[in-house]
């Protein structure tokens, strides 16, 4: 199964004979088999016809709208009015401080061990002082967010890995083209942050349509509180993934599969109306169009490569990975299983 993502402003997605097709001015440029497809990105002005829009909602087949810079607009979804005692279960949760907390720090824990791994396998060819520095202070923070005591103190220890881990990639980039002066995003202002924000927006969309396969409600979180709208549970089950991102990233930077020519400043009126106050627009940089797709079709083999469950050891795609993740956390919610068990990334 994978992502289809359209970049073109005058390409609408619909469907004939029982496939998906692409069509420029009425005329078909590319047709997918239906069952390959489990999640379609429109970006800018693609479109989607009345056909394709009845056809991917029979399929369960989630369609998210985003700017040309990545952002989701919106999303179109089915019919989730079957989940509603499960979705009280997942309240219930929320409410119960102790269980909220020692589920949450299963997902600190499983992004921790992550970020260690990333270090650790790249520490052999990197042979840096400061990334064994932090491999050691990210070591340390294992029993600090083992006790945390609530969720805000989780969070600071989650918060001050991210801060040293972040701190590490100006050894991690191979590419001397390209530097990295620790992470910023809303807009971002390098390549490498415009890289990684627009390689977050397709996990947080991959792993939010997971969590609405499970039926749980999206914008309800455990880590993360439900405020300004954010799906604050898929950014729960996110961050154990985000050291996969980050290698994907830091891999086609490396590899110079992405270089200078596939980044530039975004188009004008549609910053203007992402970011009305000029100073926070002021220096943002984005993908150009082939950069988008170069990211997009790594981000599409990366999810069909394996990896082995952290409960069974049978090996998963990484997009199946999503979804069991998401069920797993339903059988926590729901009582069938007793803690959640955080992804290993390989």
């Amino acid at each position: 199964m994978a992502l289809l993502a359209v970049f073109e402003n005058d390409v609408s997605v619909s469907v004939r004979n029982g496939a998906v097709v692409l069509l420029r001015r009425g005329e078909v440029i590319q047709t997918v088999a239906a069952h390959e497809i489990d999640e379609v990105h429109l970006h800018g002005g693609a479109d989607l016809t009345q056909a394709g829009r009845n056809f991917l909602l029979g399929r369960g087949v989630e369609v998210v709208f985003l700017t040309l810079d990545g952002r989701v607009r919106g999303r179109l979804v089915g019919d989730e009015s079957a989940w509603a005692a499960r979705r009280v279960a997942q309240y219930r949760l929320v409410i119960d401080a102790p269980r909220r907390l020692e589920v949450a720090r299963a997902m600190v824990k499983g992004k921790l061990e992550n970020q260690i791994t990333q270090l650790t396998v790249r520490q052999r060819t990197v042979r840096s002082d400061e990334v064994a520095s932090a491999i050691l202070v990210l070591r340390a923070q294992r029993e600090p967010a083992k006790g945390a005591r609530d969720l805000d103190a989780l969070r600071g220890v989650e918060g001050n890995c991210a801060n040293v881990y972040f701190g590490t990639f100006g050894h991690l980039l191979g590419n001397t083209v390209f530097a990295w002066n620790g992470r910023n995003r809303r807009p971002p202002r390098d390549p490498v942050n415009a890289a990684l924000s627009f390689a977050y927006t397709m996990l947080c969309s991959r792993v939010e349509h997971a969590v609405r396969r499970a039926g749980l409600d999206p914008y309800l979180g455990l880590l993360h509180e439900t405020i300004r709208g954010a799906p604050a549970l898929a950014l729960d089950l996110v961050e154990e993934f985000r050291p996969m991102v980050d290698n994907l990233v830091l891999s086609l930077f490396n590899r110079k599969q992405l270089g200078p020519e596939d980044f530039g400043p975004p188009d004008p009126d549609a910053l203007a109306a992402a970011f009305p106050d000029e100073e926070t627009a002021d220096g943002a940089v984005y993908l150009t169009a082939l950069g988008r797709k170069i990211l997009t079709r790594a981000w599409a083999v990366r999810c069909n490569e394996r990896s082995p469950h952290p409960l069974t050891g049978n090996d998963w795609t990484t997009g199946a990975l999503f979804l069991e993740q998401a069920q797993q956390l339903r059988r926590v919610i729901e009582g069938e299983a007793e803690a959640y068990v955080p992804a290993r990334i390989t």
